[in-house]
């Protein structure tokens, strides 16, 4: 049962009286956002003002937060990973597949380029643990939520000690599968760049995917079949991990339910999480047809950290996808 908190101006009158509990400051204010106000807001709020809300802290305490790609996939690399056996089925597929009841209250990469951690095991494992365990309560699903720093310091590169120099999908999905992963909450909060993992190590292996394939023949989407890949994935309840171009206006689309699909500057590559597609959305100008994606940019970027992107847009961003197999 949501609080009676609907009305914007109750909404900010509420998240102020938080800030003021937790003394916020501008230092901590990004922080704190990401591990207390958001949750709070997702838990009392029907529908949370996101953007009214990152209005008043920015006013206040001068909050900004950073929008960091990170995600290093060549085409050669993505060519590797096995392929995911052609479909022999015989069913159709539905017009339409979600996984958003799965996923957790999108969180946040911060200051570093480690949206391959978030998109790979904060995002897709832990939406194919709520898949296995039937979650679907986001806040029960947020409290098992996999660890994005767990598997960036598995994948990180030796030179990267600030964690800014990003890293490789096929990296993260491999060792999901051979090492492992641990719970977002077993290790410190804020999100840390070098924890010591070590002691977690063993424990890990109890949380290994079963595996992983490549959803398009080569980079981007070049054939009905690769779409179909994708689409086939989802409808499976598998989480996808995708490569995407990282446009300006994507950066940009704060508040947007749909990406305007402006290819305009391009600030390298970055890794999302595909959670589901609609044969029948409605993209507001003539056209039917989006997936939908979650982001590790937080809950003011987009639609509550979600957002669709029209089919003919997709074919344009989209460079990579990857599947996850849960074990039995």
């Amino acid at each position: 049962m949501y609080i009676n908190a609907q009305s914007k101006e109750k909404q900010i009158e509420l998240v102020e009286s938080i800030c003021e509990t937790l003394n916020v400051t501008p230092e901590n204010v990004e922080d704190i956002f990401s591990q207390h106000i958001t949750p709070y807001c997702v838990l009392e709020f029907e529908t949370p003002y996101w953007q009214d809300i990152a209005s008043f802290l920015h006013t206040k305490y001068a909050f900004n937060p950073p929008r960091l790609g990170g995600e290093l996939m060549t085409p050669e690399r993505y060519e590797n990973i096995p392929h995911v056996p052609k479909s022999r089925s015989l069913t159709p597929l539905p017009s339409a597949a979600s996984l958003k009841k799965y996923c957790p209250i999108p969180g946040h990469q911060g200051k570093y380029a480690t949206c391959t951690g978030w998109a790979t095991s904060y995002a897709a494992r832990t939406i194919s643990w709520a898949v296995k365990k039937n979650l679907t309560n986001v806040h029960d699903i947020t409290n098992q939520a996999f660890s994005p720093s767990f598997v960036f310091a598995l994948i990180k590169s030796n030179n990267n000690d600030n964690c800014l120099n990003g890293a490789y999908i096929d990296q993260g999905v491999k060792a999901m599968k051979e090492t492992g992963n641990i719970f977002h909450a077993n290790l410190p909060m804020p999100y840390q760049c070098n924890p010591d993992i070590t002691s977690f190590l063993q424990d890990a292996k109890l949380y290994a995917i079963k595996d992983y394939k490549r959803l398009t023949a080569n980079s981007g989407i070049n054939s009905p079949e690769d779409f179909e890949n994708i689409k086939r994935a989802l409808a499976e309840k598998k989480p996808v991990i995708g490569q995407i171009k990282n446009y300006e206006s994507f950066c940009q689309s704060k508040g947007c339910k749909i990406w305007n699909g402006v290819c305009d500057e391009m600030d390298g590559y970055h890794a999302v999480c595909i959670i589901g597609y609609d044969d029948n959305f409605d993209n507001g100008d003539g056209t039917f047809g989006a997936v939908e994606l979650m982001n590790s940019w937080g809950t003011i970027w987009g639609d509550g950290g979600f957002i669709h992107i029209k089919y003919q847009d997709f074919l344009k961003i989209f460079s990579c996808g990857v599947s996850l197999s849960d074990s039995k």
